[in-house]
């Protein structure tokens, strides 16, 4: 691992939170809303999750 790039730090700590269960695809930023800083699919299951008479 070269220490003095970023990218290899962010690499490492997705793949550790993906082997302990953590949702990580590394295509998920083509989803990620900049505008409003979330993912919209994630906040629609967790608002059908948490929410089921609303939805």
């Amino acid at each position: 691992m070269n220490l003095h790039k970023e990218i290899e730090c962010e690499n490492d700590i997705c793949h550790h939170l993906a082997a302990h269960g953590w949702l990580y695809n590394p295509n998920d930023a083509a989803h990620y809303d900049r505008q409003r800083a979330l993912f919209p699919a994630d906040l629609l299951a967790w608002v059908q999750e948490t929410q089921p008479k609303a939805c």
